[in-house]
C-alpha cells in the first residue's frame, strides 16, 4: 500500500512537471507574441510618421514654389508698369 502510494505521487509530481512545462511554454509563445506586435506596430509608427515628414515636406516645397510663383508673377507686373509707364512719359514729352 505504501509503495502505491509512493508510485501515485511520483505519478502526479509527473504530472504537475509537465504541466509546468507546458505552461512555460505558452507563458513564452505569449511573450513571443506580444514582442512581435509590438514590434510590428512600432514599425507602423515609423513608416506613418516617415509619411507624415513626406507629407509636411512636400507642402512646404509647395509653398515655396507657391511663393516664388507669386513673387515673379508680382516682377512681371511691375517691369510691365515700368515699361507703360516709360511709353506714356515718352507720349507726353513728345506732345510737349
Amino acid at each position: 500500500m505504501k509503495i502505491q502510494l509512493i508510485e501515485q505521487n511520483r505519478i502526479k509530481e509527473n504530472e504537475i512537471n509537465d504541466l509546468e512545462a507546458k505552461l512555460n511554454i505558452a507563458e513564452e509563445k505569449k511573450t513571443n507574441a506580444l514582442n512581435d506586435l509590438k514590434n510590428q506596430a512600432t514599425n507602423k509608427i515609423n513608416s506613418l510618421n516617415n509619411e507624415l515628414n513626406r507629407l509636411k515636406d512636400e507642402i512646404k516645397n509647395q509653398s515655396l514654389i507657391s511663393e516664388l510663383s507669386l513673387k515673379n508673377k508680382i516682377n512681371e507686373a511691375v517691369t510691365n508698369l515700368e515699361k507703360e509707364n516709360s511709353s506714356l512719359t515718352n507720349s507726353i514729352e513728345k506732345m510737349r
